[in-house]
Formats: C-alpha cells, sequence, structure tokens
C-alpha cells in the first residue's frame, strides 16, 4: 500500500465566494482518490466555508495559529500574490 499524499490548499478567506467554493469542493473530493487534505487560510477559519469543511471531517487552519506545523506533500495556492513572510 503506497504511502497517502497530504494536500494543503490554502486560500485568504472561507466565506462563500467562487474560489473557496471551489477549495471546499477539492479538499471534500481528493480523499476519494487517495489523499488526505487540508486547508489553511489567513482570517476566520470558523467562516461558513470552514464550518462546512469541519463537518466534512476536513481540517481548515487558520494561518497565525502559534507556529503549528503541518506536514504535506503538495501545496496548492488559490490567489496570490504571496510571499513566504505570509506563512510566518
Amino acid at each position: 500500500m503506497s504511502a497517502v499524499a497530504e494536500v494543503l490548499l490554502v486560500v485568504p478567506v472561507l466565506e462563500p465566494a467562487g474560489a473557496e467554493r471551489i477549495v471546499a469542493e477539492l479538499a471534500k473530493r481528493l480523499p476519494q482518490h487517495g489523499f488526505s487534505t487540508s486547508v489553511l487560510c489567513f482570517e476566520d477559519e470558523t467562516a461558513a466555508v470552514g464550518v462546512e469543511l469541519s463537518s466534512a471531517n476536513i481540517a481548515a487552519r487558520l494561518a497565525h495559529d502559534g507556529g503549528t506545523q503541518i506536514r504535506i506533500s503538495v501545496l496548492h495556492v488559490n490567489f496570490g500574490p504571496w510571499t513566504l513572510d505570509s506563512f510566518r
């Protein structure tokens, strides 16, 4: 059995809009294809899409939560531009 690839999807916010809806659908559907997913945002992980993800057992994390480390295989960033300083 092969290792599960960890996919981190990054969006600025988790309010229901176009890109956020796409990220939510990817996060919910990728596990059916052998990927483990989580979502990283920069504002309020408890917004509507964050709640939807949580109810689907998908982790939605706030980027500035005090140093949580996430091990990933694939990084998908929706929107930009950001610098690496955005993730520190």
